[in-house]
């Protein structure tokens, strides 16, 4: 399995870096695991070599309505990470 993608995600003081899953379109989604580890170069490295030891998994085509099941990802998000979703003014 190939390493081609890699993200990395700072919030609240911690480094969130998902795996991505390749689609055959070459499209890519974030799927399990999420590393999440301190602000510390040498976690985030690490983070990051197991990412790369496990490459970016191929996934098998997947239609949208699959994709975010019956929620919408724009509901999803904002409650996954803590907030409202709405903008701050």
């Amino acid at each position: 399995m190939s390493f081609e993608i890699a993200q990395i995600t700072v919030r609240k003081g911690k480094a969130h870096i998902p795996t991505f899953g390749v689609m055959p379109s070459g499209n890519s989604i974030n799927v399990e695991p999420v590393h999440v580890v301190d602000l510390d170069a040498e976690q985030v490295v690490e983070a990051f070599e197991k990412n790369r030891a496990h490459g970016n998994p191929r996934l098998p085509s997947l239609e949208q309505r699959e994709l975010c099941g019956s929620h919408s990802a724009r509901e999803e998000l904002p409650r996954a990470v803590g907030t409202t979703g709405k903008p701050a003014h």
